[in-house]
């Protein structure tokens, strides 16, 4: 796991760059859900899921990209829900809703995007399967 952050650097710039909005996503999903919509209350479990998600994302497997593209709508829809509902009766929290849009549609668009998707499919597969279709025996 901790090889990851050694090869961080030298990881598509797309990839690099949805892992941190990611990152920077669920950080401030966290303290406007704290400060703005819970009344500084956060489940246990709302608090588990967004580091399990970071944390299978930078294992760099595809399924977690999937997983975590697919949880990323979910906050999405929820967010478009509140800012819908607090467009005109709290400013405040109708601007914490979209600005919570915009970083996990950012986040989306970076892994989802071609590149991202081969490095996905690509980086953990052994090297024999690359070779293998190369040479007729």
């Amino acid at each position: 796991m901790f090889d990851v952050f050694t090869k961080f650097p030298t990881f598509p710039k797309s990839v690099k760059t949805g892992i941190i909005l990611l990152v920077v996503s669920w950080c401030w999903f966290y303290y406007s859900m704290y400060y703005f919509f819970l009344d500084q209350n956060l489940s246990g479990k709302l608090l588990a899921v967004g580091p399990m998600i970071v944390f299978a994302v930078l294992r760099i497997v595809n399924w977690a990209r999937v997983l975590c593209l697919a949880s990323n709508v979910m906050v999405i829809v929820w967010s478009a829900i509140f800012a819908y509902a607090f467009i005109q009766s709290n400013p405040v929290k109708f601007g914490a809703s979209v600005v919570t849009i915009i970083l996990f549609g950012l986040s989306s668009y970076y892994l989802a995007v071609k590149e991202s998707s081969v490095f996905y499919k690509t980086y953990n597969k052994p090297a024999e399967e690359d070779e293998e279709g190369g040479e007729g025996t």
